[in-house]
């Protein structure tokens, strides 16, 4: 016989995380983009007769940024011929360089600063009982994530995570400003004394550096379901790669090892 379900109590307190990405439509990513290419169709076999100095090289560069692909075959080719030149590769190297520079700063501070990032992701654990979880790909999806989020704290229920008032608290609140989502409640984000939320960074941090969730996961023997390899800064790729399973896991894996901390610190440490 199937044993029955027991649903979590109406106070179970509600273990969560949040995946974001750049919220392009705010913070559109730079010109220059090592994924794109303003030359998508150049003959790289001919580009050395069109540019045959350095200075030629550059100045076609810096009006037609080229893709991270583009530019490791230009160097290739370079290294093919008789009189390879240093000059040559020392440009490459740095135009390509300084676009995926900025591409990765861009997409950094936009998917780790609550104001500029989007939701893709929502995971969530009710209790000891089963962890959810939601993904978003459009505007419609995140504002179900909000609207999901509100019901479940719209009880009172306590909420629980790490780093959660300094960022998905924030996040979350921003993202329902800017997608006309009504809140249930007033979020108090007050890193001390907060009744309605446990940071678990904050509880194990109270007075010095932080340290990353997997390093703690890891100091502490707490099993990574996703691996510690895996990280919020793989999410904007499997987004634009359509593996939006693949980051439902890990919101998933996120809180899994979140609650693991929260009952570990709660056997020693008090609030």
């Amino acid at each position: 016989v199937e044993a029955k379900k027991v649903s979590p109590p109406a106070n179970a307190v509600m273990v969560y995380d949040f995946e974001t990405v750049p919220d392009e439509a705010r913070f559109p990513r730079p010109k220059i983009d090592p994924n794109e290419s303003s030359v998508p169709q150049l003959d790289i076999e001919q580009f050395f007769s069109i540019c045959k100095t350095v200075g030629e090289i550059s100045k076609y560069l810096a009006r037609n940024p080229l893709s991270a692909m583009q530019y490791d075959a230009l160097v290739e080719i370079e290294q093919r011929s008789e009189k390879p030149r240093k000059g040559v590769f020392d440009e490459i190297e740095k135009l390509k360089n300084s676009a995926m520079t900025a591409f990765d700063e861009w997409k950094k501070d936009c998917s780790t600063n609550p104001l500029k990032a989007r939701i893709v992701a929502f995971g969530w654990s009710l209790g000891n009982g089963d962890i959810e979880s939601m993904t978003a790909i459009n505007d419609n999806e995140e504002r179900a994530i909000c609207e999901k989020f509100w019901s479940l704290v719209g009880t009172g229920r306590r909420r629980a995570g790490y780093n959660i008032t300094g960022f998905d608290d924030l996040l979350v609140g921003v993202r329902s400003i800017l997608l006309g989502v009504e809140p249930s409640l007033k979020l108090t984000r007050k890193k001390y004394g907060n009744h309605q939320a446990l940071d678990l960074m904050t509880m194990l941090f109270p007075n010095s550096s932080a340290q990353k969730l997997k390093e703690v996961c890891v100091a502490l023997r707490i099993a990574v379901p996703a691996g510690v390899e895996m990280d919020g800064s793989k999410v904007f790729d499997l987004f634009h790669t359509g593996k939006m399973d693949e980051i439902s896991a890990y919101v998933r894996s996120d809180v899994s090892v979140e609650r693991d901390l929260m009952w570990k610190l709660q056997e020693v440490f008090t609030e």
